[in-house]
């Protein structure tokens, strides 16, 4: 899904920028690129959520390290 997100994200840029699609299609063109970019978003949330709980744990395991260390000795 992940890539599917991304994919979906560039093709809505692509439209955007480099076609000129609202130009050449009106409302119609506005409305596909951003449904594009909205769904890209969309489903590239998961992994952002993912990815965020993943650093934090991983943060915090090593913010703790050094206290674990102390308890040894």
């Amino acid at each position: 899904m992940m890539l599917f997100g991304v994919f979906l994200l560039l093709l809505g840029h692509y439209f955007l920028s480099y076609v000129d699609l609202p130009a050449s299609m009106g409302v119609k063109g506005i409305i596909i690129c951003a449904a594009c970019i909205a769904f890209g978003v969309l489903f590239s949330l998961p992994t952002k959520m993912y990815l965020t709980f993943y650093l934090v744990t991983r943060e915090n395991e090593q913010a703790c390290e050094p206290y674990n260390d102390r308890t040894d000795k």
